[in-house]
């Protein structure tokens, strides 16, 4: 099935989709105004929460400011003609906060299962090497 005079997508469509769904998600809250109607204005808008978050979250977890503010696309003045970080610079700093801006916890659970193996392969050499120990005392 096709559609024979296809239009680009409005601007208004793409908010009322993304409404919709944090609707559904029981993300937004629609609260009835006084005269009965839907009132769906909040504090923080919907397309830019996203953006707000990751802000403070970063700035919490102390990313480097100048970085920070290339990672969400900002411009950053002259800065940006002058100082170019590397893509490991910036993968990094990103780093420092992936716990704190995921969800899913893949992540962490990864990390830890990596931590745990490194602690594992101490214990099994001081293991080893308390055997040796013993060998040499006992014989």
């Amino acid at each position: 099935m096709s559609i024979a005079y296809p239009r680009p997508i409005q601007t208004k469509s793409y908010d009322s989709i993304i409404q919709d769904m944090l609707e559904q998600a029981g993300v937004i809250r629609i609260e009835p105004s006084l005269e009965g109607k839907r009132q769906r204005r909040k504090v923080v808008s919907r397309t830019n929460g996203f953006r707000k978050f990751v802000n403070t979250t970063m700035v919490r977890c102390k990313v480097d400011p100048l970085i920070k503010e290339m990672l969400l696309g900002h411009h950053t003045g002259h800065e940006e003609n002058y100082y170019r970080p590397e893509e490991q610079d910036l993968l990094n700093e990103y780093l420092k906060c992936v716990d704190s801006l995921t969800v899913n916890n893949e992540f962490r659970l990864q990390r830890e299962v990596e931590t745990l193996k490194v602690e594992k392969s101490s214990w099994e050499a001081m293991r080893k090497e308390l055997d040796d120990i013993k060998k040499i005392l006992s014989g």
